[in-house]
């Protein structure tokens, strides 16, 4: 599926010259020992298959033309952990980790490659999350953020960092992966 679509997207647009890897689920808060095998292998196949099928698809066009822009999204979870959210942070940090590796193997081929780490964001996967869950508490998971303390709106980083990280006016974030602190 994958190398279709990056293969439609050249086609299409006659060229690649970014890719962003914006997907990911997660599971019910749950303390490790109650998620079973298949909630496991669900998480990782969303969530680092995700991202590892489509950079290998795209990074042949890159490496061809020796430039392009990859973005990876992660969250603040691969980074500090989250209680009863080990399986989200592992994965979220296996993101981070192929980041960095990645930033570093292709680096020298002209392709810049970034990972975006945000706090907690409003969106479908967060909506069943009460007002409670959110607070900003010392146990809610707001208090819990080093961020903002607060939910971010998607528009909020979406329209602000990808697009930065997209353009050619980013090289001083060549390579990077750890952006919540520089963004």
């Amino acid at each position: 599926q994958a190398k279709t679509l990056v293969e439609t997207s050249v086609a299409a647009f006659g060229g690649l010259d970014a890719l962003v890897c914006n997907a990911g689920i997660a599971l019910p808060q749950m303390l490790l020992t109650d998620v079973t095998d298949d909630q496991w292998r669900s998480l990782f196949a969303a969530d680092v298959d995700g991202v590892f099928y489509p950079v290998r698809a795209a990074l042949p066009y890159f490496v061809r033309q020796k430039s392009g822009n990859i973005v990876t999204i992660s969250s603040m979870w691969g980074q500090v952990g989250g209680s009863c959210e080990v399986a989200y942070s592992a994965a979220k940090g296996a993101v981070i980790a192929f980041t960095k590796a990645l930033a570093k193997e292709v680096g020298p081929s002209g392709i810049r490659v970034n990972c975006v780490c945000p706090g907690v964001i409003q969106t479908e996967m967060n909506g069943h999350l009460s007002s409670e869950d959110l607070g900003d508490g010392a146990f809610s998971l707001l208090g819990r953020s080093p961020v903002y303390h607060r939910a971010g709106d998607r528009s909020e980083w979406r329209n602000g960092h990808l697009i930065f990280l997209w353009r050619d006016i980013s090289p001083l974030f060549f390579p990077q992966s750890d952006l919540v602190k520089k963004l």
